[in-house]
């Protein structure tokens, strides 16, 4: 199966699609549709592993604007103004401990919105319509689609 010389999908017959696809009018058995899930993964986009605390301690910190208060907190300290560093200081690290909760709170959030958010689709296997989680279509299932008819061949 070459796909860099067939042309367009949407310009090809349905007997090609499925002789490319090894699929069929029926769609794909059960047992079939498990086995390419198996050899193509999911249907999905790699998340990224999330940030570690340390990660996001490291980032705070290497923040331009942090960097330049505890210059500023160690210039008062050069200067004998404890007083002064140690406020600098305990801002620099309440900010951070602020700006970790924000973030850890922003993940577990969009990590929420991702559990409810599990998108469906109507497929066809072994001849009859199924609602299958978006993330196990694999190639070749046949979508199904209410009152829509096929074509047959590519438009003139």
């Amino acid at each position: 199966m070459d796909r860099h010389r067939q042309g367009p999908w949407h310009a090809q017959g349905l007997e090609e699609i499925y002789q490319a696809l090894n699929t069929s009018p029926e769609g794909l058995s059960d047992a079939e549709a498990a086995r390419r899930l198996e050899q193509y993964g999911r249907n999905e986009l790699r998340a990224k592993p999330p940030k570690t605390i340390l990660q996001m301690l490291k980032a705070q910190i290497l923040d331009p604007m942090v960097l330049i208060l505890v210059g500023a907190a160690a210039f008062s300290a050069l200067l004998r103004e404890w007083t002064e560093a140690a406020v600098i200081l305990t801002i620099v690290i309440v900010n951070a401990i602020i700006g970790i909760v924000q973030e850890k709170k922003a993940q577990s959030s969009l990590e929420a919105l991702r559990g409810m958010s599990a998108p469906t689709a109507r497929v066809l296997r072994q001849g009859e319509e199924s609602v299958v989680p978006a993330a196990e279509l694999v190639v070749g299932t046949a979508p199904w689609a209410t009152g829509a008819t096929w074509p047959t061949a590519p438009p003139s």
